[in-house]
Formats: structure tokens, C-alpha cells, sequence
């Protein structure tokens, strides 16, 4: 096998089925590369990384079920020694995000992962098409693992049979080894047979990272763990991708005021990191040049 088929199949994607009978659909996804870059990017310890790979798994199986450039943002915030991660993804196969934490949580091992944030807030918000704004559902965090929490707020919030699995491990050096997870949503005129039985089944597996490798087809996976046949209907490659840029900063900072941008350029704070995905961009003296003159002519 060559070594550039090997790192084809490595490459992160995500899959959809629905089962033939029509009353479940599926997102499997396999994120290995995408939450390591993730962790790089932003050089994130052990503990907050865990949780962004998660996250983003999260918000790219539940970005499958939409259309076009629809996204969901996930968002856990807690009081602990991590107090944010997000992660936004669109249906195209974009993931980006990001984790706040603090240096303390570098004492915290793997397997402490899930006290790192605490008590707080779950939330998943979507942004459609066909919505003046965007839909969301907001839930207390029950164990901060992402996993649980996103379990617990599709049955409060959402009211609908779900069961979501996020799995993610590190290696000896506390980088991403393996990412991946799978979310199961019962569909109108399922049973509650067929759910129980989707239930046993998914209780009978191994921890979900010794089941998807980074180069296994998640379309033969699943055969292997799903009780009903399917039909493969989405097979996407997934990246992380932010579409920041400077003139978006740019953008936005015409949003403050003359003041403020005068003082950014007398004290030399030239530097604009974006959160998402930690890249750096720097205003030239055109730049403040350009702002300050837009911003005057907007008070005059």
C-alpha cells in the first residue's frame, strides 16, 4: 500500500445513512486529523483538546443533517478549569473551534477529562436557511464530557430519540490519537421495539475508538454495528477551515469608534488573532488610515 492511499484514508470524513425502512437516520464521522490540527493550531494540553475533538465531532455529525452552508454551533461553558469550548461546522464539511482554559488544567490527566469544566451550560445552536434567527436549545451541563451533555439536551431539548457516542484519545505525548463518533436519531414511525433494540445494541460496543480507526470506511463500520441495513446517503471529507481573513477584522472593527481605533494605532496594537482557528493578521498604517478615515466620515 502506498503511503499516499494510506494518507487518503486517514483523511477526516463523515458519513450519513438511513436505514431502509426509513425510520432512522445516521452520522458517523471519523475526525482524527481535523482535531489534532485543532489541538496544534492552538497548542491545547491534553484535557482542553479532548474536549474540542468532541465538540467538533459533534457539530459536524449534527452539520450532515442540513443543507447547503446551514451550520451549528456547539457551545459547552462551564466554571471549572475549562470555561469554554465551541465548535461551529457547516454542512459542506467545515469545522473550526476553539477552548478557553486555564494553565491549571495541565495538572488534570486524561482520565479527569470530564471534571475540567464543571458546573454550566450546554448549547446547540443552528443556523438555517429558512430562520430570521438562529434556532437554539440550551441545557445544564450533567457531566461536561460533550458526550452526555449533547445525549442530555436532545432529550430535553429537542424531545426526540438520540443517542450520540464521542470518543476521543490521546497518545503517550498527550496529542490526538484518534477521533470519531456517531449519532443515531429515530425518525417518524419508529417503534419502540426498534428503538430498544438499537439501545442494546450500541450498550454491547467497545469504547468507540477501538471500533473506528482513522483509516477505516465508516460505511463498512457501520454495517458491523447498525441492526438494520441502510442506505449511504452524504460521504464527505471534513477539514478544519475557518474563513477568517483581515479585511473581515477590518470589517469589524469599523464597528468601534474613532477613539478606540486612534488609540489601537498610538499604542502600536496592530496584531488581530482570530479565535476560532488562532490565525494572526496585522494592520499596516494603510489600514488604520483606511479606518480612521471611514469612521470620520461616518460621524460627519
Amino acid at each position: 500500500m502506498s503511503l499516499t492511499f494510506e494518507k487518503h484514508q486517514e483523511k477526516s470524513r463523515v458519513v450519513s445513512v438511513l436505514a431502509n425502512n426509513g425510520h432512522f437516520r445516521v452520522s458517523a464521522i471519523k475526525n482524527t486529523n481535523v482535531a489534532l490540527e485543532a489541538q496544534n493550531r492552538h497548542s491545547l494540553p491534553e484535557v482542553p483538546a479532548l474536549l474540542l475533538a468532541r465538540a467538533l465531532s459533534a457539530a459536524s455529525l449534527l452539520a450532515v443533517f442540513l443543507t447547503g452552508e446551514e451550520r451549528v454551533i456547539i457551545d459547552a461553558i462551564g466554571e471549572g478549569l475549562v470555561n469554554k469550548v465551541t465548535a461551529e461546522a457547516i454542512q459542506v464539511g467545515e469545522v473550526r473551534g476553539y477552548c478557553q482554559y486555564s494553565p491549571s488544567v495541565s495538572k488534570l490527566s486524561k482520565e479527569e477529562f470530564d471534571t475540567a469544566l464543571g458546573s454550566g451550560i450546554f448549547r446547540v445552536m443552528r443556523i438555517l436557511y429558512n430562520e430570521p434567527e438562529p434556532v437554539q436549545g440550551i441545557v445544564k451541563l450533567v457531566r461536561g464530557d460533550i458526550s452526555s451533555d449533547l445525549n442530555y439536551y436532545f432529550a430535553k431539548s429537542e424531545q426526540i430519540f438520540s443517542i450520540a457516542i464521542l470518543d476521543a484519545d490521546t497518545d503517550d505525548e498527550g496529542k490526538i490519537s484518534n477521533s470519531c463518533g456517531i449519532i443515531v436519531q429515530a425518525m417518524p414511525g419508529a417503534t419502540e421495539k426498534e428503538k430498544d433494540e438499537v439501545v442494546e445494541k450500541l450498550q454491547k460496543l467497545d469504547r468507540l475508538t477501538q471500533i473506528i480507526q482513522p483509516r477505516d470506511d465508516l460505511n463498512e463500520v457501520l454495517k458491523k454495528i447498525l441492526p438494520w441495513d441502510f442506505t449511504l446517503l452524504k460521504n464527505d471529507r471534513v477539514d478544519f477551515f475557518c474563513r477568517c481573513s483581515k479585511e473581515s477584522f477590518i470589517e469589524k472593527l469599523l464597528t468601534l469608534s474613532y477613539v478606540d481605533i486612534k488609540e489601537m494605532q498610538e499604542l502600536g496594537q496592530n496584531e488581530l488573532v482570530c479565535q476560532y482557528c488562532n490565525a494572526k493578521y496585522y494592520l499596516e498604517e494603510s489600514d488604520f488610515n483606511y479606518l480612521l478615515t471611514t469612521l470620520k466620515a461616518k460621524t460627519n
